[in-house]
């Protein structure tokens, strides 16, 4: 939704509102807002067919989001930089992962109960596998000119999938009325994560006409977008792997 910086404070707030009262009242008439709109023709159809449980934890998942990137306005309204760990505690929620893998639940009819999606292995699952797509979506993202940043969240992925295949590794019975639900649940994460580097590499949104090459090579010419500033980061260019 604020992908673009398409809103302000006051118009991200508004938008939000009107993003919500959607999904709390999808009977009401379709707003104006193209954005909202969408969504409620959306959410309509999930309706028709989803089970009550993917059809909450779609919108509490867009609750989730739609909070956090109202809070991620705020701080740049008040000039706040976040910290790194400021950063990375929103960014689970900022990235719409969540808002994904609730729609994961609609499109392949799996049914987990609150306390099986939130038992602390498939939340760790569900987290891990949050941040392995985002991390890799925000090197794309920000086009980093310094290999060292790259390499840093490069090892953030990596550590982040050991975490998951260790957690996976771990992962218990719920029972056999479940146990098929929840392990599809978990291969729908992992699909997830492969199927957004797939995307990312064929669209033009990061890489431009050099998104078939960018794939083929695994090289990318970078530069430091002249708007974004990185602490102290000198500039300049060069290629990343």
């Amino acid at each position: 939704m604020a992908d673009l910086g398409e809103f302000k404070l006051e118009g991200l707030k508004l938008a939000v509102d009107t993003t919500m009262n959607v999904l709390r009242n999808p009977d009401d008439v379709q707003p104006e807002l193209k954005i909202a709109a969408t969504l409620h023709s959306f959410f309509n159809r999930m309706r028709r067919n989803g089970s009550p449980t993917a059809i909450r934890h779609f919108v509490e998942a867009t609750e989730s989001y739609t909070r956090a990137i109202t809070q991620e306005m705020i701080h740049k309204h008040a000039g706040h930089i976040q910290t790194f760990e400021e950063y990375r505690k929103y960014r689970p929620d900022t990235s719409a992962v969540k808002i994904a893998l609730a729609t994961l639940e609609y499109a392949h009819g799996i049914d987990i109960p609150d306390e099986v999606l939130h038992n602390p292995i498939i939340s760790e699952l569900t987290l891990a596998g949050n941040e392995i797509l985002t991390w890799a979506n925000d090197i794309y993202s920000f086009r980093l000119a310094l290999q060292d940043a790259v390499n840093y969240v490069n090892q953030l992925i990596e550590q982040r999938v050991q975490d998951y295949l260790a957690t996976r590794a771990k992962l218990p019975s719920f029972g056999a009325h479940l146990d098929g639900e929840v392990a599809r649940y978990v291969k729908g994460v992992e699909y997830s994560i492969q199927a957004c580097i797939e995307w990312s590499l064929m669209t033009t949104r990061y890489f431009g006409t050099d998104a078939e090459t960018v794939k083929e090579t695994g090289v990318v010419n970078v530069v430091l977008n002249s708007e974004v500033k990185l602490g102290e980061l000198a500039h300049g260019g060069h290629e990343s792997e």
